[in-house]
């Protein structure tokens, strides 16, 4: 039950900060700083096991994919958040099937 309710933490804390986020961002500002400090996070490993060198050879597919399937929810996520409570919004995503 302790690992349950951790979880819950986990799960829920992102959606309470982009809640505190979005009073002083606008959506799209908070999308580029999530976008900006994963892509800093995750460059070293891209560059060092070689998958940067294969995305590059396809890079429109790969700009398509990351506004198709990051940017736009995000995005969507984060008007969301300005006029639904963090917690439904959490729920929400939780209960999506895809």
């Amino acid at each position: 039950m302790v690992a349950v309710r951790r979880m819950g933490l986990l799960w829920g804390i992102p959606y309470l900060l982009i809640k505190v986020a979005v009073d002083s961002f606008s959506p799209p500002a908070i999308v580029a700083g999530r976008t900006l400090i994963g892509a800093l996070l995750l460059l070293p490993f891209a560059i060092r096991s070689g998958a940067l060198k294969q995305a590059a050879k396809k890079w429109p597919w790969v700009l398509a994919f990351g506004l198709i399937e990051m940017a736009g929810p995000f995005l969507l996520l984060g008007h969301a958040e300005q006029s639904l409570p963090s917690g439904l919004t959490g729920l929400l995503v939780a209960t999506r099937r895809w």
